[in-house]
């Protein structure tokens, strides 16, 4: 999975209640279409945040050429981009491979949480070619559905 990691979609999507750190259910945050742009979807969840997937454009180095791209995270049974929500609202959660990493700050403010993302890593993992390096940032403003 890591080694795909430039095919990964992310997006994140936060849950929380009134009380983000002792919250017992879980909230949802979404912006964005992770299948036709750049998005998240997070989750937040007794006092834990999951960034299930998000997706934004990278720049990309590879040899002579220069170009942008997708990046996309999206958690799966080996790849969890998760961490503690502070009683302020605040957050960090990291995701370290052998390919990249992926770092997601922010804070949840009732109905909104804002989440900066990013990453950085290499294009083709496999390669010797020099560049070879991708990386990329995006700033959300997810909202509770329905609000």
């Amino acid at each position: 999975m890591i080694a795909a990691m430039r095919g990964l979609s992310v997006i994140a999507v936060l849950a929380c209640t009134g009380a983000v750190a002792a919250a017992a259910t879980s909230t949802t945050y979404l912006q964005g279409n992770v299948k036709t742009g750049s998005g998240i979807r997070m989750t937040v969840s007794n006092g834990r945040l999951s960034v299930k997937i998000v997706r934004f454009r990278e720049s990309c180095r590879y040899g002579d050429r220069k170009f942008t791209e997708y990046f996309t995270f999206k958690a799966g049974t080996q790849a969890h981009l998760t961490g503690p929500v502070k009683d302020d609202g605040s957050y960090r959660a990291v995701y370290r491979a052998s390919a990249g990493q992926v770092v997601v700050t922010g804070l949840i403010t009732g109905t909104t949480a804002s989440a900066r993302v990013v990453e950085s890593g290499d294009y083709n993992p496999a390669s010797t070619t020099h560049p070879n390096d991708c990386k990329g940032e995006h700033i959300f403003y997810a909202k509770q559905p329905g609000r």
